[in-house]
């Protein structure tokens, strides 16, 4: 199925999405270092729970307590993967619906069955859905299910329009469902606390993800910066999620949650982004963080299994012990690296393979 738009060019329709999605240096590296502060922030290895910050101790402490603030990685998450699902389409690239949605859910789904096969069946947890890291997913199959559309009115607008619609949408939900807010603020101490809407958490996150798909058309523009201007921006951003974490839990508010704070925390990660792409236009970025980033969505999915698996053969200690949970935070790396092999790349491979056969379906038709 084609889209409309002068049926898109179909027979340059696989020649030019590939050119278009050459890959753009340094994401990797930023979605590795988002996947490892979710692991430390899951992990817990600073449970402190400083009460008032009036003291320069309990104040230490809140710090300390937020130096991995997993849901602000998560919104980084939300903004490159935006970014990475339009980039092959900005500036009226044609799209082949059958071949985009193969190459989305046959990357992210398998990867994902086997999580929920160990969860559900190995570990017996009965968690729902969305109390599981798979919340970020089932937003993100949501996104790619109506990215066509959004393009298609994308193409008969702007981005600009889009986005505020986001925005508009998320703000209409916060405000008229603030007693579910009210429960997430005074439940604050969850290690999920931006999914208080639970199947509804798409429309909060949406905003997000549709940034990072206008800074797609948008990167261009952004001049690449003197290094140590980035590097403050870099601090400035990290700086902001300790605060952002540090907020959420000391002010029992609704409008202190998640949910509100880290969507005006994708703008600026919206520019910061920006100016990263324009660094790595000129300089490459670190090999092994690049590395990384590569097998990151493995790392995501892998951590959480860590400790129910060892307290699963006995180790329940595990769970208790400050040095046996930084020694699980680190063994979590190389299990995620083989849960890549095993699982997510062979779903790659499988996905572009896929792909290409809608793509070369629709060239023979026309």
């Amino acid at each position: 199925m084609l889209l409309p738009n002068k049926i898109l060019m179909a027979r340059a329709g696989a020649v030019g999405v590939e050119k278009a999605s050459r890959k753009i240096a340094g994401l990797d590296s930023i979605r590795f270092l988002c996947a490892t502060a979710v692991v430390q922030y899951h992990m817990g290895l600073f449970e402190l729970r400083a009460g008032s910050l009036r003291s320069v101790a309990n104040f230490t402490a809140a710090i300390l307590d937020n130096l991995f603030n997993g849901p602000a990685a998560v919104i980084v998450f939300f903004v490159i993967s935006g970014f990475c699902i339009h980039y092959p389409f900005r500036g009226g690239r044609p799209l082949v619906a059958s071949s985009f949605y193969a190459r989305r859910f046959i990357r992210i789904v398998p990867p994902a069955l086997v999580f929920s096969l160990v969860l559900w069946g190995g570990l017996h947890d009965k968690s729902l859905l969305q109390q599981t890291v798979l919340w970020s997913i089932v937003c993100e199959t949501i996104y790619y299910l109506i990215y066509p559309l959004l393009l298609y009115v994308q193409r008969r607008s702007s981005w600009l329009a889009i986005v505020a619609c986001g925005y508009c949408c998320a703000i209409v939900w916060i405000s008229t469902h603030l007693a579910d807010l009210r429960f997430g603020a005074f439940h604050a101490v969850s290690t999920q606390p931006y999914v208080v809407f639970g199947w509804a958490t798409w429309i909060v996150g949406l905003p997000c993800w549709l940034l990072g798909c206008w800074l797609a058309e948008a990167f261009t523009v952004f001049s690449s910066l003197p290094r140590w201007r980035l590097w403050l921006i870099r601090f400035a951003i990290y700086g902001v999620s300790i605060l952002l974490g540090i907020v959420r839990f000391r002010f029992q508010s609704p409008w202190a949650s998640d949910c509100v704070l880290l969507d005006l925390y994708a703008v600026p990660i919206f520019f910061w982004i920006g100016y990263e792409i324009a660094h790595y236009v000129k300089r490459a970025p670190w090999r092994v963080l690049e590395w990384g980033g590569s097998w990151s969505y493995s790392l995501y999915l892998v951590h959480p299994l860590a400790i129910p698996l060892l307290s699963a053969i006995g180790l329940t200690f595990v769970t208790k012990s400050l040095a046996m949970r930084i020694i699980t935070s680190i063994i979590v790396f190389p299990a995620s690296y083989g849960f890549y092999w095993v699982v997510e790349r062979p779903s790659h491979r499988l996905a572009v393979v896929v792909a290409r056969f809608f793509d070369k379906r629709v060239v023979s038709r026309t």
